[in-house]
C-alpha cells in the first residue's frame, strides 16, 4: 500500500497538486487581479467529471487559460518515471476510473493494445468495419499500433491488407493468429 502524496501538478506548480490516489486539489494562493489588486484563493479538492469513454478528467486554469487534463496523466507525470518516454498510461486493472498510482504505468501505444485486447477491454474487437486501430499478429509475436506497421512487416501492400483484416480470404497469409483492434464509432 502507497502512502497518500502530494506533489504539485507539472506545468501548474504553484496553482495545482496531484495524490496517489487520484485526486487533485487547488492550493490557497494569491493572484493578481486585473485592477491591480490581489486576491487570495483558497484551496480545494476539485470536482471531476468523466469523458464520454470514461475516463475521469479535471479543468486546470493559468494565467486565464483553462485546460481539460485526465486524472492517469497527472498522476503518472507527477509519480512515475519515464525514462524511455513512453506515451501513454495505462490502468493495469482495466479500470478507467481507479486513478491511483499503484494502477498506473507508462506503455507504448501497441503495449496499451495488446493489454486492452488480452483482458477484453476494447469494446469493438472483431467488427466488420474497417476502422482498425491496430493488428495483433500472434504468428509473428508481435502488436502493431497501425495496419500500415503490419503491411510492411508482413510485405504486403496497404491494401492487401485492409483487405485481409476485413474478412476477404489470403493465401498469402495464415490468419488463425492475426486479430484487428478496432476503434469505436461511439
Amino acid at each position: 500500500m502507497i502512502n497518500k502524496q502530494w506533489l504539485p501538478v507539472p506545468e501548474y506548480e504553484c496553482c495545482y497538486e496531484v495524490c496517489t490516489d487520484g485526486h487533485v486539489r487547488s492550493v490557497t494562493r494569491v493572484v493578481k487581479l486585473p485592477n491591480g489588486k490581489t486576491r487570495k484563493i483558497k484551496g480545494k479538492l476539485l470536482k471531476q467529471k468523466h469523458t464520454s469513454d470514461g475516463y475521469l478528467f479535471v479543468s486546470l486554469s493559468k494565467n486565464g487559460f483553462t485546460r481539460t487534463c485526465y486524472i492517469h496523466r497527472l498522476v503518472a507525470t507527477a509519480f512515475l518515471l519515464n525514462p524511455e518516454r513512453m506515451p501513454e498510461v495505462n490502468h493495469k486493472n482495466g479500470d478507467k476510473t481507479c486513478n491511483t498510482l499503484n494502477n498506473l504505468e507508462w506503455v507504448t501505444h501497441p503495449q496499451n493494445l495488446k493489454h486492452a485486447y488480452d483482458n477484453n477491454l476494447s469494446k469493438n474487437k472483431g467488427g466488420s468495419h474497417a476502422f482498425a486501430a491496430g493488428v495483433i499478429d500472434n504468428t509473428l509475436g508481435k502488436t502493431f499500433a497501425t495496419v500500415s506497421e503490419w503491411c510492411k512487416a508482413r510485405e504486403i501492400s496497404y491494401s492487401t491488407g485492409r483487405n485481409i483484416l476485413n474478412g476477404q480470404k489470403s493465401r498469402r497469409i495464415d490468419l488463425t493468429g492475426v486479430h484487428k483492434i478496432t476503434k469505436t464509432n461511439e
